[in-house]
């Protein structure tokens, strides 16, 4: 599942309010809240650095989904990063 959108209030306007595209929802505000705590430098500087990289995370903490370590918080885990010009495997974060 996917959801494309500019801003929060693109979420909050976006169809998706049941099963599992709902998720979708849950993820994308998670993700503008986090966003909404970076000063705008840094917020410029991901933007540009998503441009031709993508991120794989795992979205963990969401006290309405079961998951094997339990999370004190909501929080987006990045296991690995994506150069969308190059053919090789996944950046570890760590390194990237």
């Amino acid at each position: 599942m996917s959801l494309i959108a500019n801003s929060m209030s693109e979420v909050k306007e976006s169809i998706a309010n049941e099963g599992r595209y709902l998720f979708a929802k849950i993820y994308a505000s998670f993700w503008f809240s986090e966003l909404e705590k970076m000063n705008a430098e840094t917020v410029n500087e991901l933007k540009s650095y998503l441009n031709n990289h993508t991120f794989i995370g795992e979205f963990c903490g969401n006290p309405e989904q079961t998951h094997l370590v339990n999370y004190d918080s909501q929080q987006i885990r990045f296991f690995g990063i994506i150069d969308k010009n190059e053919t090789f495997d996944a950046i570890n974060p760590i390194n990237a």
